[in-house]
């Protein structure tokens, strides 16, 4: 069974070919390019490409406002949402606020330091000691009491 047969399982959103970081684009010409190849590899395999949501790789373009980036994900896939952990500042998470632009809404994204390619207790990063510490009032803790949580779709968003 081909990866191909379950294609139509699956939601590809517009982000940028090879994870460019489209703030660093001044050529709008050169930026949809990109992104077409991005688009063009899901079409190619099947790959749903309506649903209206993207990330820009590393938050790039989403705030500051990279006009560039709004502009071809309107043109090319239509986005309505994004999401940033930027606004209006990276820490502490629990103050970051959504906003519109041109159309986007733009979720504050919310984390709370645990990531998928932490395997291993001893490779978190600053160690267990750091870990504990956002567990037991700290950043992860905070997250979790400060920010109510609802779903939508099946897809959890802040709605701070």
């Amino acid at each position: 069974m081909g990866y191909s047969e379950h294609a139509n399982e699956f939601t590809w959103f517009g982000h940028m070919w090879s994870h460019q970081q489209p703030h660093l684009y001044e050529n709008i010409s050169l930026l949809e390019a990109d992104m077409l190849l991005n688009k063009k590899f899901a079409i190619e395999h099947g790959i749903p490409t309506d649903s209206g949501y993207s990330v820009s790789p590393h938050h790039s373009g989403v705030y500051p406002v990279h006009e560039a980036l709004y502009e071809m994900w309107k043109k090319l896939w239509n986005i309505h949402v994004t999401s940033t952990e930027e606004y209006p500042h990276l820490r502490p998470a629990r103050l970051r606020r959504g906003f519109i632009h041109r159309g986007i809404m733009v979720l504050p994204r919310q984390n709370c330091g645990l990531y998928t390619h932490t395997i291993f207790i001893d490779k978190y990063p600053g160690g267990r000691s750091t870990l504990d510490s956002s567990i037991k009032g700290g950043e992860l803790f905070q997250t979790i009491v400060f920010n109510r949580i609802h779903f939508v779709s099946g897809v959890r968003h802040s709605d701070e």
